[in-house]
This record gives structure tokens, sequence and C-alpha cells, in this order.
């Protein structure tokens, strides 16, 4: 009698994936990850749902600026400074810096400001001619009333006769054409000489400098900004000066640094400023100009172009580095961007919530929108806008493209267009199984349609169930692979959706395995 060998039945192993992890495009990925995703969202994670619709707010030519301040709409549209669609200045075209503080909106490189609770547009610099001026010691008196106020920093240039006073000073009271200083300020002569009652200089000039900042934010009722290779700060509560030094602590302040390379960003974090360069960064801790320190940390910082990515979500700035997205807590900023796998420029951000939007240019040209979930640890992609700013009002989001204003809600009853791809699932030997068949759980309102496809080795797209939902309801769509190398799977559709879950079932094989990757 001759023996046969003993054959073991195929054990089954089932796993269902109910939490879905988000993009993730790394050469192996966990079950509960998608390969590629267009028009989702991260509200309905651990699920997986269609993202609802948008609405285009208006047209707009050539926008730079986007901000909103007490409900107000603040918009730059080529050459023009918009409020509520109303024109209120004429601006530079081009790209613009800006930060609030109070109630103004700062801009630069105009320099201008606008006051949200007047409703007025004002200059941060102010400049004045005199062709007679009369000096004391602690007094100067124009040919005309002052443009400037009590506390301004002034420069004053233009002073032949009596060079040392081409000095900058802080005015301590203006009476119409009469500034008064501190006493023994202004010198007549050589130091120690004696001084007449009062004497005079023609043609000088008095400006309260404000300096051209390359980047902007605001921290403790001060606006931040950088220059050259310098880090400043304006007068405490006033924009208008940057040139106020008297020993107080409310005067502003400035520091030279002296590390390589220039300035690409600044952020507020909520202990101390924090002012980035490529591959290093400058931070400025302290209140009181006489107390403030500058510490620098060898990290990786905002790369070139990519500061409108710096964005503050519950007290952790996010930003693009040449590594990826970044996020900073106060320490080494962690890298949360490898499953994107891509490299990107001229990002970017946005805040929702406890949600970071991105938007960036791909090496390929194109762009993505991103949506990152700080509470799931999760990224989405909802589509291929290409935003220029952000900015949020009553707990709504919008942005600005090339040439319209977005806002994250619109018309309920459109329907969006979606797809998602999970996989590919890849034979790998060591670990001896078989992927035997899936199940796609699937919540349909009435009037959405699905589209269920397979893809084997990287072929075509091959359709396995079409579904035209009338009635609205759930539906578990199988997946039945045939054999293969490999095979990925592409829900798509059109209108509302949400996948629930995804059952797998395994099998043992003599020395192979089906695995997502």
């Amino acid at each position: 009698m001759i023996k046969l060998p003993y054959l073991q039945p195929l054990m089954g192993q089932r796993s269902t994936v109910y939490q879905f992890t988000g993009l993730d495009r790394r050469a192996r990925i966990p079950d509960g990850a998608a390969r590629e995703m267009h028009n989702l969202s991260a509200e309905a994670l651990p699920c997986m749902a269609v993202r609802k619709p948008r609405g285009k707010v208006k047209d707009l030519t050539a926008p730079t600026l986007l901000a909103f301040k007490n409900s107000r709409e603040i918009i730059v549209s080529g050459d023009k400074l918009l409020v509520d669609g109303a024109e209120k200045h004429t601006v530079q075209a081009g790209e613009k810096k800006w930060a609030v503080i109070g109630n103004r909106v700062c801009i630069f490189p105009d320099k201008i400001l606008y006051n949200a609770e007047t409703d007025k547009v004002e200059s941060l610099t102010a400049k004045q001619t005199a062709q007679t001026a009369t000096f004391t010691n602690g007094t100067l008196t124009l040919d005309t009333d002052a443009v400037f106020q009590k506390g301004d920093g002034v420069t004053i240039t233009g002073c032949t006769q009596h060079p040392y006073n081409n000095r900058t000073v802080v005015i301590q009271e203006v009476e119409g054409k009469k500034l008064t200083v501190y006493d023994n300020v202004f010198q007549h002569g050589e130091l120690g000489s004696e001084q007449p009652e009062n004497w005079q200089e023609t043609n000088i000039t008095l400006e309260r400098v404000v300096p051209d900042l390359d980047f902007v934010c605001e921290k403790d009722n001060r606006l931040w900004g950088t220059h050259d290779n310098a880090v400043c700060c304006c007068k405490l509560g006033d924009p208008k000066n940057w040139n106020v030094f008297h020993g107080l602590s409310t005067d502003a302040w400035e520091a030279e640094v002296g590390s390589d390379g220039a300035f690409t960003g600044i952020a507020a974090f909520s202990s101390h400023i924090i002012a980035f360069k490529e591959h290093i960064c400058h931070k400025i801790y302290g209140t009181k100009p006489t107390a403030m320190q500058v510490q620098v940390a060898h990290i990786d910082g905002v790369k070139a172009g990519c500061d409108k990515s710096i964005v503050n979500v519950n007290e952790n700035i996010f930003y693009l580095s040449h590594v990826g997205v970044m996020v900073y807590a106060g320490g080494i900023p962690d890298c949360i961007s490898p499953q994107l796998a891509a490299h990107y420029t001229q990002a970017v951000g946005g805040r929702l919530g406890s949600c970071y939007y991105l938007s960036a240019k791909r090496q390929d040209g194109t762009h993505e929108m991103l949506v990152f979930d700080t509470t799931k640890n999760a990224w989405i992609k909802e589509d291929d806008t290409a935003a220029l700013a952000f900015a949020n009002d009553g707990g709504r989001l919008y942005w600005i493209t090339k040439d319209a204003l977005w806002t994250d809600r619109g018309e309920t009853e459109k329907k969006v267009p979606w797809s998602l791809t999970l996989g590919d699932f890849v034979r790998v030997s060591a670990e001896r199984q078989i992927v035997a068949r899936l199940h796609v759980l699937v919540d349909l309102p009435a009037g959405s349609r699905l589209l269920c496809e397979m893809r084997y080795d990287g072929g075509d797209w091959q359709p396995v169930a079409r579904i035209q939902n009338a009635q609205g309801g759930a539906f578990r769509v199988p997946f039945l692979p045939r054999r293969c190398e490999r095979f990925a799977v592409r829900l798509s559709g059109v209108g509302a959706a949400v996948i629930k879950s995804v059952d797998i079932k395994r099998y043992g094989g003599s020395d192979q395995l089906w695995h997502s990757t």
C-alpha cells in the first residue's frame, strides 16, 4: 500500500481595516493606507469620506494678499487694496508680507496699515522737509506744522553747520511747529562749548523710518521682522516706530546675527520668536529689550520661497523645509511627510481647526492641496488647487488662487467627483500567504455613483462593479483577485460617500504572500 503525504488544509486568516491611515506613497504601506486619493476629506477619519463642495466667492485679478480682521475681508488684487470689495488704497503690484497687531493690518513692502476699527489706511512712515529749522538744546521748531506724534523716533538729516545733530531723536511733545526732545540732545558746535539760546539750519529732513522687512509676524503686541542679516521688533504696541531707543521696556529692538545665508521666514512661538534660514534658525527670547537674547539652533529651517507655509496649529509650528513638512514644538522639529514621497516648492499653508492645509508645487509642475490632521496624524489629498494664500474667518477657511477667492463650504447640492486607490498588494515570499479576497464596505447616499476597479501587475484598470444608488444605503463590494504578482483596488465615484472598512481574507500558500505595499 502506498502511503501518500497528508496535506494540511488551507487555513484562512481574516483581518478587517476599520481605521484608515491616510495617504502613503512609500514602497511598502500598511493595509489601511491609500496609495492615491482625490477629493477626500480628513473630517471623517478614521473612515474615508468625500470632501464637502467648495464655494467660489468672487473673481479676482492677480491677488497677492488675503486677510480678515473684525470680519472685514482684506485683499490686495493687482495694485488695489480692497476691503469688503471696496477700493481703499493703491499699492505696489507684487508679493506682500503682512501681520496683524491689534486692529491694524500692516502690509509690506508698502509700509502701510489698514485700521479695521476706523476703516482708514495709514502710512507707517512719515517724512517732512523744513527749509528753515530753529534748534535749541532740547527743541526743534519747523517752518510748518509737524506731521509727527509724541513718542515717535525721528531721524534728522541735512544739518550742514552742525552735523552732530544728524541723528535719531525721540519726540516728547508736539505743539504745532515745535518738537520737544530731551534736554541737551542738540548741540551747537563742539560738545562742551558755550551754547547759544538757539540757532538755525536750512533744508533739513525729518523721517520716521520703518525698515524694509523681508518677513514679519506679531507677538506680545509687537511686530517682529527680518531685514538684511538682522532681526528686529517695533516699539511696544506701535508698528510705526522701530527707532525708539531710550532704555525703557517699551523700546524697539534690533540685533545683527552672524550666520550665513538669507532669512527665509519668521514665526511666533509661545515662548519665543523663531527666525528661519534654510539650515539654521535664530530664537529670540525675552519681552524687554534690555533682556532679549538670541540663541542659534542648527535645525532644518524654512525652504526659500516657502515662508507662507509657516502656520501655527495648536501651538505647533508647521512649515516646509528641504527635508519635507516639519512640525516644531520648541525643540528639534520632526518631519511628518515621508509618506508623501515628493519634493515640493512654492508651498502655502493654512489652518482649519486642528488641520494643517498645504498647497504646494511638485517636481513635475503639478500642484496638490493636502491636509494633515494633527489629531489622527494622517495626510489627506483633496485636489490639485494652487492656492496663493489662506485665511480664516468665522470658522471657515478661505484661499485665493490666481484669479478667484474660494471658501471650503459651497453649494451643498453639488456632487464632487472622487477616487481612492488601495494597494498595490504584492506577493512576498517569506510569509507564504496569499490574498484570496477583499470586501470593501461603502456607505453610499441616494443619488451618488460608485465605480469599483482592479489593476493587475501595473496594467489597465478593469471594472469590477458599478453602482448607481437611487435610495441610499451600505454596499459590500467583493474583489476576487486572479493569479498575478501584484494588484491594486480603486474606488471612484460622484457624490457623497463614506468608505468604512476593508475586509481582507488571506490563505496560506506554498512559499509566497500577498502583502499590501
